[in-house]
């Protein structure tokens, strides 16, 4: 992806190279993000201004050929050289010892905030992946709300989400967060085997072709008050409002400070940030919709808005959509209804 852009960069700082290093079991997304293929892990990526090369362990050679779309080979004793770009944010101290040392010619410098920049602003291509996750979505928690009834636990409606991405041969973007009755006061409580009543919080997404959705609603379990239902409708507009204000051009720290004006005296409950960036990873580095956020929106981000209320002991609910910032304001990615659901 942007190969093209990422060149320009390097020409203007330059650069000869740049050089991602992945580790084994840890995913380095930029090399999945520069090479367009998925999964990767221990596979070094080599970009200068002439060519692009993906280099693999012998036993990913034939996979790695077949799905890239740039030059694939088998890991070699070439040297670096000349001025060589690296991604500061991912290598650790000795890890970049040993680089540095297995490399004398070379000099390294650390252009991590030009690829964050790089990747926060998404292409055609990569906008159209994330809205078809983001289809697949809504359409497992639209095939859960009919079977709801057979879920009993916490469990059961993780179970039932996963299931539904294997059978469409895709896997989830993150661990499923399933959280019943007081549990729904922990925004990142893991599913247990805690009956379903009261709200109710199911967050979750797919990865497709390597490109994340993410989304929460709550439903509750019960007979709601009438308090519950005000307090439903009230997280609902300030979503709703979030949503409105994520245009090209906004002060990402605004929208989180006019949610938290739009709750009142409920927002000391809103105890997390309104959003984070989607994309190749869920929490996709470099934008935070935040009171303290220094982030300036443009269009082609894909985020989300997400204000939840939590009350220890009690519970919570949290609604949350991925979405896409244009000139005029966010369009919602993940459109599976809002309405709060009630299973007395």
């Amino acid at each position: 992806m942007r190969l093209e852009e990422l060149k320009i960069i390097l020409a203007n700082k330059g650069l000869d190279s740049l050089f991602l290093y992945g580790r084994d079991g840890v995913k380095e997304y930029n090399i999945e993000y520069f090479a367009d293929a998925y999964p990767l892990s221990a596979c070094k990526l080599v970009i200068t201004n002439n060519s692009s090369t993906l280099f693999v362990p012998d036993l990913e050679f034939q996979r790695m050929k077949k799905i890239s779309k740039i030059t694939v080979r088998t890991f070699d004793k070439r040297k670096l050289s000349g001025k060589v770009g690296f991604n500061g944010n991912y290598l650790s101290v000795n890890e970049l010892k040993r680089i540095k040392k297995d490399n004398p010619r070379a000099n390294f410098v650390d252009i991590s905030d030009e690829i964050v920049k790089l990747r926060s602003v998404k292409s055609s291509e990569e906008i159209s992946r994330i809205k078809e996750a983001c289809k697949i979505t809504d359409k497992i928690l639209a095939d859960l709300s009919k079977k709801i009834k057979a879920c009993k636990t916490e469990k059961d409606v993780e179970n039932f989400i996963l299931e539904k991405t294997k059978e469409l041969c895709l896997e989830p973007a993150f661990p499923p967060i399933v959280a019943a009755g007081s549990n729904a006061a922990n925004p990142h409580h893991t599913p247990t085997n805690t009956r379903l009543k009261g709200w109710c919080i199911i967050d979750m997404g797919v990865k497709y072709k390597g490109y994340c959705s993410d989304i929460t609603r709550t439903w509750f379990f019960g007979k709601p008050t009438n308090k519950n239902l005000n307090i439903y409708d009230e997280v609902l507009e300030a979503q709703k409002l979030g949503i409105k204000m994520a245009a090209g051009k906004s002060a990402a720290k605004n929208i989180d400070i006019t949610i938290r004006k739009k709750l009142g005296k409920e927002s000391s409950h809103f105890i997390h940030s309104t959003g984070h960036s989607v994309g190749r990873e869920v929490h996709d580095p470099g934008i935070s919709i935040s009171s303290k956020s220094k982030t300036v929106l443009k269009e082609g981000m894909i985020v989300t808005i997400e204000p939840g209320l939590y009350w220890n002991g009690m519970g919570g609910l949290r609604i949350e959509d991925t979405v896409l910032v244009t000139k005029s304001g966010g369009k919602p990615l993940t459109n599976f209804t809002k309405e709060l659901l009630v299973y007395e």
